[in-house]
């Protein structure tokens, strides 16, 4: 028996509430960024499909609410902001992983949307997950090293 992640009710709901505003605005994006049917375009709405079923998956069937946890998401989801270890250099940085559609960003912070290969290769992580980054600058490796939720993203 797979022991399930325990999470707070808090970030349940939250978690129930993001997969109805990423369903939500997946058209909009699709037809925005690819508004001509190609590959990249089929490629990007399976990306999609695939992230919402894995976080309905996610919180559906592997994790138990408690309403003593503490109100931390256990992956990184569209929104998070993740501490990261270079495996090459082991220098840390911060990184917040954005919509598109995000209005104001913390400046204070580097942003990937999750259009490139950098928020790609990170959605659904957890910490400690070793994440490798093909970029048109090169191959990067990372550590995933704490998963954070800016107070915006936890009120959506």
């Amino acid at each position: 028996m797979v022991s399930k992640t325990i999470i707070s009710r808090k970030i349940y709901e939250m978690l129930v509430k993001h997969l109805i505003k990423i369903e939500d605005e997946k058209l909009c994006v699709i037809d925005k960024y690819y508004p001509v049917w190609t590959n990249e375009r089929s490629d990007f709405q399976e990306l999609l499909d695939s992230y919402i079923k894995n976080v309905e998956n996610i919180i559906y069937n592997e994790v138990h609410v408690d309403d003593n946890a503490s109100d931390e998401c256990p992956f990184v989801i569209i929104g998070s902001q993740i501490i990261l270890r270079d495996c090459y250099t082991n220098k840390t940085e911060e990184m917040q992983i954005v919509s598109p559609f995000m209005g104001e960003i913390d400046l204070n912070v580097n942003s990937a949307s999750y259009l490139s290969p950098m928020g790609r290769a990170f959605l659904l992580k957890k910490i400690k997950d070793d994440v490798k980054v093909e970029t048109p600058m090169g191959i990067f490796q990372y550590v995933v090293e704490d998963i954070k939720l800016p107070p915006d993203v936890l009120l959506e």
